[in-house]
């Protein structure tokens, strides 16, 4: 995917001064009425009226969709998403794919279900609701997904930047890495469900980061 411009928030690193390392502004980015909420059901009762509760919250809905390809169609099409809620069975088809392509733009997602089974273990950080519950309890959701990861992250900057000094020649060095690896991570967000950990995912990427610049890192 093409990444988009990266803009920082700055956190001071341990030992205070001008080394503070960053969190880009791509992990959890909070849900905003003004960018669009893409639906995804194939219940057509059902999504016009998801979609009549948003507009009525002073949301924008995208589609609804009734099918992957519909959905990824409307997915490549939007240069803005804010998030997007995910009949998981879509006739024969389930949203799977439509999650997948979600979650490498970062964009958080809710599950919306008349069926009580649990998620895929690579979508196992997702949100499930029932399709009882109505758009004030999917927008808390969707609300609390895109900001949980980036305090996780924020909580982790000393740890990382610990970690960073062991693979870069300098402190300056030690948190452009920090830096380069949150960059990155930005790109490849969805690969951290394989990971026991945000911890151990990012550490992880921070080691293939500074392989890739040779060590020590520069």
């Amino acid at each position: 995917m093409t990444p988009s411009p990266i803009r920082f928030a700055s956190f001071s690193g341990p030992h205070g001064g001008h080394g503070g390392v960053v969190v880009p502004a791509g992990f959890g980015t909070a849900l905003r009425l003004a960018a669009p909420v893409l639906v995804v059901e194939d219940e057509a009762v059902i999504a016009m009226d998801l979609a009549r509760q948003i507009a009525d919250d002073g949301g924008t809905v995208i589609g609804p969709a009734d099918s992957v390809d519909a959905a990824l169609a409307l997915l490549a099409a939007a240069s803005e998403v804010g998030g997007a809620v995910l009949d998981v069975h879509l006739g024969r088809e389930t949203a799977y794919p439509v999650a997948v392509a979600l979650a490498q733009r970062g964009v958080p997602f809710v599950f919306y279900t008349a069926y009580d089974e649990p998620p895929p273990p690579a979508f196992a950080h997702a949100p499930v609701l029932a399709k009882t519950d109505d758009w004030p309890a999917i927008k808390r959701a969707l609300l609390r997904r895109s900001t949980g990861l980036r305090d996780e992250v924020a909580a982790l900057l000393p740890e990382l930047r610990q970690t960073a000094r062991h693979l870069a020649h300098d402190p300056e060095a030690a948190d452009r890495l920090v830096e380069r690896t949150l960059e990155r991570a930005v790109d490849e967000v969805a690969a951290r469900s394989f990971y026991g950990s945000v911890g151990d995912w990012l550490t992880h990427l921070m080691k293939r980061v500074a392989q890739g610049h040779g060590r020590p890192f520069h």
